[in-house]
């Protein structure tokens, strides 16, 4: 059996909880986003999607690593890297700013980097994961598989309020079908019973007493409470810059001077307010009895217009405040006015409404049981995982992210592997010095702190103060090691990223403050 693909995608969450403690590397789980016009786009950004270490075009090469002797291959790997992405990506949108900042210039590749060594991480604990399935044969049947995601889909179908045609019509809005869905949903399930049948053989039986179950509630009782919410349908009239010049566009003739079309900014006003008047019209053909659902298949720029605008169930702090205070204040089955957020006008239609429930222990007893086992499951498959993993033989075959790898277990590891690719000359990274350099930069950070520590102690004897002395040496050697590095990534970059020259001044700055002389750049470090 051979992970594939798909299956990185569905284990993502899993495997991230288990790698926790299995180094320092990102492990970012996707939000949800309090607004669904705040979700990551389409398209992963082509820059940052794309690895700077390309896979030549050799079936050998589409080995990115073998763990244990079993290797690890490159598409996996990229969806690994790819699903992270998507998942900084949302958290970012979230809050409205937008994940390019972090991917420019020499922090970007370092952030890149981190992605990267961050995925090999994952697919290497996929492997691990599959390893046990071999061992101890664990392979779900064709009729198992099938049978899952029967059931998964029509809870799906349920939970979502669609009918299978809203599904396919959906799909097909996202350029997919539901034979790619279903083959890709056949793979999810079958790894997600892998890995249920792995977690069960590893963890052993699990059968807590009333008492324990009594005392898991007692403990997460706030789990079990359903807070007021509601569900809701709406109508989105955009009024981002992508959204009004897709409005400008479809209107073009009613806004062009002869054979001129004006440019978005000289007339942004003026198309604002006619993508509102749009939005009056829909809500009076709403309110007059047309079907809401198709009327947000036809208008609604938001993701959920082809589902006829359903956002399903939520609570309060989910939605931006104004579209959470009209939706509540909304009885069932009432439509609200135009509520204006900063994604656009919103026509919103309450369909259902659950009040606040506090439950008493039978009320939900079977699924505290269920929930404690499964905790306990998880706990020991992540103490089996961690034993795994620290036994575990990696043979990584992308350098940079083998000195990732190292950096994150040890600075020092990871300056003498960054530094014996550079020496070696087998990787082309303009950024290599600048990856150098922040790490002689941590180290000048953690022996400034340690100096800080010893003079705190205010010890004026001997033994103190040659301390002292040795860790001034070792200030003013990290610093001349990491101005050196920065200069040289000033050389090998140009002027396209201004951090490189700003890390240069601010490191070049203490020296002339804390020596008292003008000192050239080139001069000895003091302290």
């Amino acid at each position: 059996m051979r992970i594939r693909t798909i299956l990185l995608l569905a284990v993502t969450l899993v495997l991230g909880l288990l790698l926790a403690g299995c180094g320092d590397g990102p492990s970012t789980a996707p939000a949800e986003s309090p607004v669904e016009t705040t979700e990551a786009p389409d398209q992963v950004p082509a820059d940052a999607a794309e690895s700077a270490e390309q896979a030549p075009e050799t079936a050998e090469d589409e080995i990115v690593a073998y763990v244990n002797g079993r290797p690890a291959y490159r598409d996996d790997f990229e969806a690994a890297k790819v699903t992270l992405l998507q998942q900084y990506i949302q958290l970012y949108a979230q809050f409205g700013m937008s994940i390019e900042s972090m991917l420019a210039g020499g922090e970007g590749r370092i952030f890149q980097l981190s992605l990267e060594a961050e995925a090999l991480r994952r697919v290497a604990a996929a492997a691990l994961i599959e390893e046990e399935a071999d061992r101890r044969g664990i392979q779900p049947s064709e009729e198992d598989v099938l049978a899952e995601f029967d059931s998964q889909y029509a809870e799906f179908l349920e939970d979502q309020g669609w009918t299978e045609e809203d599904f396919f019509a959906y799909l097909e809005e996202q350029g997919s079908s539901f034979e790619t869905f279903k083959d890709n949903g056949l793979d999810t399930v079958e790894w997600q019973l892998t890995l249920d049948a792995v977690k069960a053989a590893v963890a052993g039986p699990v059968e807590p007493s009333d008492e324990e179950v009594a005392a898991y509630f007692d403990e997460h009782r706030d789990n079990y409470a359903t807070e007021e919410q509601v569900r809701a349908s709406h109508i989105l009239f955009g009024t981002s810059d992508e959204d009004l010049l897709a409005f400008l566009e479809e209107h073009e003739a009613d806004y062009a001077t002869g054979d001129d079309v004006p440019a978005l900014e000289d007339v942004r006003d003026e198309v604002l307010a006619d993508v509102r008047a749009e939005a009056e019209r829909v809500l009076a053909e709403a309110v007059a009895g047309a079907d809401f659902a198709e009327l947000a298949r036809e208008h609604s720029t938001g993701p959920s217009g082809p589902s006829g605008g359903d956002l399903g169930w939520f609570g309060r702090g989910r939605m931006v405040a104004p579209f959470e205070e009209a939706a509540f204040a909304l009885d069932v089955g009432e439509i609200s006015g135009i509520v204006e957020t900063e994604y656009g006008y919103h026509i919103i239609l309450v369909t259902d409404r659950k009040e606040a429930f506090e439950p008493e222990l039978e009320d939900v007893i079977d699924q505290v049981r269920a929930d404690l086992v499964e905790e306990v499951l998880s706990d020991r498959l992540e103490t089996w995982f961690d034993g795994v993993y620290e036994a575990a033989e990696f043979d990584i075959l992308l350098p940079l992210v083998e000195a990732t790898w190292a950096q994150m277990e040890d600075v020092d590891l990871g300056i003498e592997a960054f530094e014996r690719i550079r020496d070696e000359g087998t990787v082309d990274e303009p950024y290599l010095p600048y990856i150098i350099g922040t790490l002689y930069e941590t180290k000048l950070d953690d022996a400034r702190n340690e100096k800080a520590a010893l003079e705190s102690d205010a010890a004026d004897d001997a033994e103190a103060v040659a301390q002292i002395e040795a860790v001034e040496a070792r200030i003013a050697e990290y610093r001349d090691k990491a101005l050196a590095e920065y200069r040289l990534a000033l050389e090998t970059v140009g002027d396209e990223d201004p951090s490189i020259q700003a890390k240069i001044s601010e490191l070049e700055a203490p020296r002339t403050e804390e020596s008292g002389a003008d000192e050239s750049p080139e001069g000895d470090a003091t302290d």
